[in-house]
């Protein structure tokens, strides 16, 4: 009987400071109710897979959305039935929830006044990535529930207090005010224990603000497919990180070291390419043991390698599918095998994807056939028809061989004739190597600098090399009904030079290495094994194969190339150390052919090759030497994936 007067007591002494709280979650209750909803407009990916409705005081809505940015508006129609004006609360909606919600009035005023009807605007937003834990199957399905709360205007809610039903908060004090009187009951002292209770008890009351309110709940059921129906490169983009970056599978706080190979430790994953950033349109890549870059096009199996400037995406050959799968391995994932780059070792022509008809074959001397008497200069005229030794001169002794390779490094030209300053045809000498020197013979009035800038930097691209040749044949046997499909991308045959060494006649030091022999060092071949820089541009506008010459060369049938060094150790591959291995996507136990030359050294041409066997790529193959051919072409952008996750046995399969 005691207990139950002082609750009396309690509930009474509350009442008298607790305002009167409404909440109602049906529009039989609700002063505000939605009246009509209606589709007003939407992205272009967004898919209403149901009409909307409206439940009483519940909007029901039901969509498909496949990117970050697609959305879906309604109008509808709120009628305040009451006699006071609501105001919209600003705590309505969570704005850093993949699904976002906004809602405004369209006056732009955000209260509703008595007996007003007004119209206003709902958006679904798909803001912000889906956590993959949320994705089953690579389907998020999301059943949300927001709520939209409007407020008797000059009321405030306290979300730490506020509650959605008035008898919380009552209950509440009343259960504390009873557990203390039963407690100081027991231990004495009850009037004094009562009365400080129920004062408590008043005093929490007044804090608790229950405020007039009306609560619409919006109910989404929201589909999101992780790549059914996107476009391919917006899956790459989905979660890039930056190269220069410390980050998971990245040990140096720098960034990606591109002097050693892809690891766990040293990039696996789709990176931002650095030095594009800033970029309106960065370049994203894939680098390392990734196993999601598997696609289907013109019925082949592709590895997805890079972004183009222009928004296409490189795509590397990689063999024919097997029961949808792609699962090709070895010489499987190569157009061919066995083809050399082009047909000799010895022209200085013989690096380029194209080549100019008049190259310079290499030959050499011995030290024996050297004899005294033979004069060697540091320049030459022509005149006359014919050849004129001129500037300082050395004429052979007994000297010569302690100091041939001192000798040599300024005194490059020769008639080869004893006592010789004349001649029709003269020889240059660029290198020396044990007891050889060898050189290029010139006529015609040709000076070295005619034969670097003609042949090296190669205006004519006249004939195609034995590479190129495979690579056309195969894509106008199996491609050309897709060329439509295909962007004019840049296909770089770099031939631009880190250090000419010995091929130029003021050069004293014959080469940047530690022998004496005057290699010709190409910027591929320097960006690569020496900076660890590699770069996705070309710098010369004659070695940018294209079909059009808008952004190119102009001089291809077809928009189809092979990739550079620079783009195989973005890929992974590491410089040519025996003693590291790789384990990247585009390994596949075989060597085969990259388009970037890499140096010229004693009597042979060499370029580029990925060479698997030892997973490196290396510059140490001469352009007769054999290897695979893997063709590389761009996708317009645009294509959207139908199928698939990008796995071997499930690969992207695309249409546009």
């Amino acid at each position: 009987m005691k207990y139950a007067k002082i609750i009396a007591t309690a509930v009474a002494i509350i009442s008298l400071f607790a305002p009167s709280y409404v909440s109602a979650a049906m529009c039989s209750t609700n002063a505000v109710c939605p009246t009509s909803i209606e589709f007003l407009e939407k992205s272009e990916n967004t898919v209403v897979l149901n009409d909307p409705s409206i439940d009483d005081a519940s909007i029901n809505t039901d969509v498909k959305m496949l990117e970050i940015g697609d959305y879906i508006k309604y109008k509808l129609l709120l009628e305040n039935a009451s006699g006071d004006t609501f105001e919209l609360s600003d705590l309505s909606f969570d704005d850093n929830e993949a699904i976002a919600y906004s809602f405004v009035f369209t006056d732009n005023n955000n209260k509703i006044a008595p007996n007003e009807t007004k119209e206003a605007i709902l958006t679904i937003e798909y803001k912000n990535p889906i956590e993959d834990d949320d994705y089953l199957d690579n389907v998020y399905t999301g059943n949300l529930s927001a709520t939209l709360t409007l407020i008797k205007n000059n009321s405030t809610i306290n979300p730490a207090t506020s509650f959605d039903s008035p008898l919380i908060p009552i209950i509440a004090i009343v259960a504390i005010i009873t557990v203390s009187y039963v407690l100081y009951r027991k231990y004495g002292r009850i009037r004094s224990a009562a009365i400080i209770v129920l004062l408590l008890g008043a005093f929490i009351s007044i804090g608790v603000y229950a405020v007039e309110s009306c609560v619409i709940e919006i109910k989404t059921k929201v589909t999101v497919p992780r790549y059914e129906g996107r476009e391919i490169n917006n899956v790459i983009m989905d979660k890039p990180i930056i190269d220069d970056e410390h980050s998971e599978y990245m040990e140096p706080v720098t960034g990606v070291n591109f002097l050693e190979p892809s690891s766990d430790t040293n990039g696996k994953g789709v990176y931002i390419f650095a030095p594009t950033k800033n970029d309106e349109i960065p370049i994203y890549y894939y680098r390392g043991a990734v196993n999601n870059n598997n696609l289907i096009f013109a019925d082949y199996c592709w590895k997805i390698f890079r972004t183009t400037e222009t928004e296409g995406l490189k795509i590397i050959y990689n063999g024919v599918p097997t029961n949808g799968r792609c699962v090709a391995e070895g010489d499987d994932t190569m157009i061919a095998t066995g083809v050399k780059y082009n047909a000799a070792v010895n022209n200085l022509s013989y690096f380029g994807y194209s080549y100019a008809s008049n190259g310079h074959t290499f030959s050499y001397m011995n030290n024996s056939r050297i004899t005294n008497g033979m004069i060697f200069a540091n320049d030459v005229s022509y005149v006359d028809g014919h050849y004129v030794l001129s500037g300082d001169q050395y004429v052979k002794d007994s000297d010569f061989a302690t100091n041939r390779d001192s000798i040599l490094k300024t005194h490059h030209y020769t008639c080869y004739a004893v006592n010789g300053t004349e001649c029709t045809t003269v020889r240059y000498v660029y290198m020396t190597r044990s007891v050889n020197m060898f050189y290029v013979t010139l006529k015609n009035g040709e000076k070295i600098e005619d034969v670097v800038r003609d042949e090296v930097t190669n205006e004519k691209n006249e004939n195609k090399s034995i590479v190129r040749e495979t690579v056309d044949n195969w894509y106008r046997d199996h491609m050309t009904v897709y060329t439509d499909d295909l962007e004019d991308a840049v296909w770089c045959n770099d031939r631009s030079l880190y250090d000419i060494g010995g091929w130029d006649k003021n050069n004293d030091v014959f080469e940047i290495t530690n022998e004496q022999d005057g290699k010709m060092i190409f910027n591929a071949n320097y960006r690569v094994f020496t900076s660890g820089k590699p770069d996705i541009n070309c710098a010369n506008k004659n070695d940018a194969f294209t079909v059009s010459e808008e952004n190119g060369n102009g001089n291809l049938e077809y928009p189809v190339g092979l990739m550079t060094l620079d783009e195989a150790v973005m890929a992974g591959f590491n410089w040519y150390r025996y003693d590291n291995s790789s384990d990247n996507y585009l390994n596949n136990g075989k060597g085969w052919w990259l388009m970037s030359p890499s140096l010229v050294s004693a009597n042979n041409v060499y370029v580029g090759v990925a060479y698997s066997r030892v997973d490196h790529v290396t510059p140490i193959f001469t352009s007769n030497g054999l290897g695979g051919v893997r063709p590389m072409v761009s996708l317009k952008k645009g294509f959207r994936v139908q199928s698939g996750d990008g796995t071997s046995d499930s690969p992207f399969i695309i249409e546009k």
